[in-house]
This record gives structure tokens, C-alpha cells and sequence, in this order.
């Protein structure tokens, strides 16, 4: 950048300030991309539902049914009630309010 004014005849002109710029060119890592969105799609579903048997349920209908939010909520949300968690014995309060 050049400083303010007309330049003279007879002298160059001063130079304020330098400015750089980087071109750059992305190529992506396709195998990293498709590993990474892999493992974001992954769920990890932990149920004592049987695979087999007249009681068994598909990993997607137990998927489906603990995300909803009525169903999960209604059946555990005793957990959250203040008689139940101030009933409990333990040792320190923190412990008490991480639970809860």
C-alpha cells in the first residue's frame, strides 16, 4: 500500500504497508471423509430386549421408541423427582446433584 497524496516526479513512491496473500488449493480426503462420517452415524444401543422369542423387538424399533421423547420421559422422569433424589443417602451434596 501506497501512502496518500500524488506521487512525485522525481522520487518513488513510499510504500506504507506490505500485504501478502496465499493461494491455496483444497483437495479432500475422500477416505478420511467416509471413515469420519461412518463413525458419526454410528449408535451404540444397549438393551436387555430379547433378539429372539415373542418379546423381541428389531434394533430399529427399539431405537424408534427410546427416542421419542414421551416414552423415555414418562417412564424415568420419577428419577428426576425431588422426594426420590433428596430420599437417597449419600455422602456428599455434589454427589447428590449429579445424580439427579
Amino acid at each position: 500500500m501506497y501512502g496518500r497524496g500524488r506521487p512525485s516526479a522525481h522520487q518513488p513512491r513510499p510504500v506504507n504497508a506490505l500485504r501478502y496473500r496465499l493461494q491455496t488449493t483444497m483437495q479432500p480426503h475422500t477416505e478420511r471423509i467416509s471413515w469420519t462420517e461412518e463413525a458419526a452415524g454410528c449408535f451404540v444401543l444397549l438393551t436387555n430386549v430379547p433378539m429372539a422369542g415373542t418379546l423381541a423387538h428389531s434394533a430399529r424399533e427399539i431405537r424408534t421408541v427410546d427416542k421419542e421423547p414421551h416414552g423415555t420421559e414418562q417412564n424415568y422422569g420419577f428419577l428426576k423427582d425431588p422426594v426420590i433424589v433428596k430420599s437417597l443417602f449419600l455422602k456428599k451434596p455434589a454427589r447428590l446433584e449429579a445424580w439427579g
